[in-house]
């Protein structure tokens, strides 16, 4: 097999490279061996604790006490410190990371700052991962074409200060422990909606100019999106 992000062979002695990121949830979806050679597989596991550490998926993986790799809690998670058993919901807010603070009748609403080190191009090029992945997952052959040459050399070798696109939105305001992975095949491009609890992404592997406007035509009446653009340096 060759390996989908540097194109060298590999063997069956390769490492498990999952599709969906154990820093977020213990899960057991991985590529067929070989898919991913272990070098990029380590070198990429960064940018998955990037996704992790996300100000809003933090504090869901958090307040839901949602194991990582191993079936492990994090204790300690960005801002967010656990407090108690597993059973616990209690989480404490280290250091000056609270923005806001709202409580009502029936529900607490928190806002975060970016916790230090947190990187949002890694963030970027992380939910490409992940996207990228799931499509080896359902079509192998397909992404050793040269075609998507450029969104591999973004993931494994960006340039200095490259950054492409993504687009978000959140399904209630609710935390729940939704985990899914689609291929949009109807929108232009190669589209794959990440969603990660009640929040939802979606990337574009190839970048056609018309993903955009397909995709907020396409859910307008249903959904709000943002589209996260951060400037090249």
């Amino acid at each position: 097999m060759t390996c989908i992000y540097c194109r060298r062979a590999t063997s069956e002695a390769e490492a498990d490279a999952h599709v969906f990121p154990e820093s977020i949830c213990a899960n057991d979806l991985v590529l067929p061996t070989g898919t991913v050679c272990t070098q990029c597989n380590h070198y990429l596991g960064k940018l998955d604790a990037t996704l992790a550490g996300h100000k809003q998926i933090s504090v869901c993986i958090q307040a839901l006490s949602i194991p990582g790799k191993g079936g492990r809690l994090r204790r300690r998670l960005g801002w967010l410190e656990r407090v108690g058993s597993r059973e616990s919901r209690q989480v404490t807010i280290i250091g000056a990371g609270m923005q806001s603070l709202e409580i009502g009748d029936n529900s607490v609403s928190v806002e975060l700052m970016d916790a230090p080190g947190w990187d949002s191009r890694k963030f970027n090029r992380g939910l490409y991962h992940v996207a990228f992945n799931f499509m080896a997952l359902l079509t192998y052959e397909a992404l050793l074409d040269a075609r998507f040459d450029p969104v591999r050399s973004y993931i494994r070798y960006p340039k200095l200060g490259e950054v492409w696109p993504y687009w978000s939105t959140s399904v209630g305001n609710k935390p729940a422990r939704e985990f899914s992975l689609s291929w949009l095949q109807e929108a232009p491009g190669v589209t794959v909606c990440v969603q990660i609890f009640h929040h939802v992404f979606v990337v574009d592997l190839v970048r056609s100019e018309r993903t955009k406007d397909w995709l907020f035509k396409k859910t307008r009446d249903v959904l709000e999106w943002e589209a996260v653009d951060v400037e090249e340096a």
